[in-house]
């Protein structure tokens, strides 16, 4: 089980951090002394692929629409098993999403392009207008069923205050 502060944030709360166009210096400081060594100044990780060694290129958008923020971020800070050591110990949970925007920045992306994001909004704003619906009919169906069972009930109490008049 993945530690409290590293369970899936939101995309939002992932986006929040990419507001800026530009990549500070401090990230692109951390990418060199954490990541460029594998993958690369440019991001490809050409060295090692053409030695044999699986390594995503991180300039391809394929592969990194294939990526969820979150995804990349877990991957920074707990590692890949043996294909990509940790760095939660020397990367913060901000600071690997800040590298997180960097890499998608690689291909060419930002958090809004990000076809799983668009795709979850929408299904979500689906499921949103499904739930409006439902509730405005089940909110009609519960006001006619109230109001039907209030009339019966008066009508109950009337018929009964009728027959204890006419004992």
């Amino acid at each position: 089980m993945l530690p409290d502060r590293l369970r899936a944030q939101t995309t939002e709360e992932l986006s929040n951090s990419n507001k800026s166009d530009a990549i500070t210096e401090t990230v692109k400081r951390s990418y060199r002394t954490f990541c460029a060594d594998c993958h690369g100044a440019d991001g490809r990780g050409a060295e090692y692929r053409d030695s044999g060694i699986s390594i995503p290129d991180f300039t391809s958008k394929n592969w990194m629409k294939s990526k969820t923020p979150t995804q990349l971020k877990l991957a920074i800070l707990l590692g890949k098993g043996e294909e990509m050591p940790p760095f939660e110990d020397e990367v913060s949970e901000t600071a690997a999403i800040q590298l997180v925007s960097l890499l998608r920045k690689f291909a060419g992306l930002s958090e809004a392009t990000n076809p799983q994001r668009t795709e979850a909004n929408g299904a979500l704003k689906k499921e949103l207008e499904r739930f409006r619906a439902n509730w405005s009919e089940l909110s009609s169906l519960w006001e006619h069923e109230f109001n039907s069972l209030t009339a019966i009930a008066a009508k109950r109490e009337r018929k009964s205050e009728l027959d204890d008049q006419s004992r």
